[in-house]
């Protein structure tokens, strides 16, 4: 069966109404579908999967979308996976929809509602009904951070994380603290300072209490058993020093040290997506670390 490069007739593809997410049971006809699982406060986790029947599954996860001209639910690089020979499956981050003009949430879920491991549960279902036996997340800025996340949940998995955030409450672009005043209002209120939201500040680590949930650090200052290919570009500033920097300062020598590498590139100044050529790049060496920790085994 040839698998459509159609965007609009994929669009068009009816969702599958799930039960509950934990009804998830793919299918394992080569193939697409997409699939819909109700997670509770009136969201749902959305997911469209290519079944290739491949030895490769890739997940993508996306970061900050604008909402004004995109959609959701939003299935990041979508027609570039769809033209390699690999199986692949797409979330929706299930909290964008608790805002119409909420545009982040990085996939950490809420005080009930753990994300990361329904996302996981369902990668795992994707990679034995697609034969896979190479699990590759990719994401980059905050999906990079959500890529980090759910990885470390599939064990044998790598991610590949472009320019992430490593903790949410540093993301502060020109200074500006309006994705966590979001975060807090939409989908954790509980994390709301006592004077209020407008006394946030720079110096307040308010993701704090969710430990590993709004932090890569604290997740891998803990033994893991994936892979994380770190790729950094030296020009986004902000990010090389309030992430990336402190990530790797905090991990390097610790528990994962081995579970850990690092890339490094030129791009463009400041914050965007990697250039073509070095998310494939990244790719391809993120598939040989697999390979060679297999031929170890």
């Amino acid at each position: 069966m040839e698998i459509t490069q159609d965007l609009d007739a994929i669009d068009s593809e009816p969702f599958r109404p799930l039960w509950s997410a934990d009804a998830f049971d793919p299918s394992t006809e080569v193939g697409i579908t997409k699939y819909r699982a109700d997670v509770g406060r009136g969201c749902t986790l959305d997911s469209l999967f290519v079944n290739k029947r491949s030895d490769v599954l890739l997940v993508s996860m996306h970061g900050a979308i604008q909402r004004a001209t995109i959609r959701l639910p939003r299935f990041e690089r979508l027609r570039s996976f769809l033209r390699t020979e690999h199986s692949s499956i797409y979330f929706g981050d299930p909290a964008l929809y608790l805002g119409e003009k909420f545009s982040l949430s990085w996939f950490t879920g809420w005080h009930e509602t753990n994300i990361p491991h329904l996302i996981a549960d369902w990668v795992e279902k994707a990679a034995y009904a697609s034969g896979a036996s190479k699990v590759v997340f990719l994401g980059s800025s905050g999906g990079g951070f959500a890529s980090a996340q759910v990885s470390s949940y599939v064990p044998g998995s790598a991610a590949v994380v472009f320019n992430p955030q490593t903790v949410i409450s540093a993301y502060r672009p020109n200074g500006s603290l309006g994705y966590g005043r979001g975060f807090i209002r939409n989908i954790m209120p509980e994390l709301t300072p006592k004077a209020g939201l407008a006394s946030l500040d720079a110096e307040t680590d308010w993701a704090a209490p969710m430990r590993d949930r709004g932090s890569m650090i604290v997740r891998y200052s803990r033994p893991v058993s994936n892979k994380l290919l770190f790729v950094q570009n030296e020009l986004d500033h902000s990010h090389w020093q309030d992430h990336y920097t402190p990530f790797r300062e905090a991990t390097e020598g610790g528990v994962n040290h081995e579970r850990i590498r690092y890339e490094i590139y030129t791009g463009p100044e400041g914050h965007s997506a990697p250039p073509k050529e070095v998310f494939d790049a990244a790719l391809a060496s993120a598939l040989g670390w697999l390979d060679e920790v297999e031929g170890q085994q």
